[in-house]
């Protein structure tokens, strides 16, 4: 009888020490999803949810053009932003500058996924592109400065990439 006694508490005793599941030290059972695992903590301690990243947006970016053109001879500017490719911003351009008097209307610049600046002096006028509005400015101004006085910028514009979520 002292046997079987025996036998029923080591039995017993096994199945507590399974009922840790096997963790390490720290570390009690928990079940995720249909799975069962180790996770920090005993008992009493709360067991952190790690946040889920959020979703990232799926899709592409779409390159985006513009350009600055104008009738020197006139000060007529014509400019474009945001178009598909740069055959279709040239064409803007002129055709903005044309729309405004413009006869003798030329390319300046065109430019995609920047920004563009036109900077003019008392003589002189140029034009640059950049990552930044900031930037362009920062390059036209100094070339202007080099060679003319009072220089400002007269326009600046961006056609930066799109986007297209799917």
């Amino acid at each position: 009888m002292v046997r079987l006694l025996i036998a029923i508490g080591l039995y017993l005793l096994s199945g507590l020490a399974f009922a840790e599941g096997g963790c390490p030290q720290g570390q009690t059972p928990k079940q995720y999803g249909g799975v069962w695992g180790c996770a920090p903590g005993g008992t009493d301690a709360p067991v952190q949810q790690q946040e889920a990243a959020p979703p990232q947006p799926t899709g592409y970016w779409v390159t985006k053009w513009g350009a600055i053109g104008g009738d020197a001879a006139k000060g007529i500017l014509g400019v474009s932003t945001g178009m598909p490719n740069e055959k279709a911003a040239i064409q803007a351009a002129l055709a903005d500058c044309r729309s405004k008097g413009g006869g003798g209307c030329k390319l300046d610049i065109s430019y995609y996924n920047q920004c563009a600046v036109l900077v003019t002096g008392n003589k002189l006028y140029n034009t640059s592109s950049a990552e930044t509005i900031e930037a362009a400015t920062a390059k036209s101004m100094a070339t202007c400065r080099a060679a003319d006085v009072n220089c400002r910028v007269y326009y600046s514009g961006c056609s930066m990439p799109e986007f297209v979520a799917y």
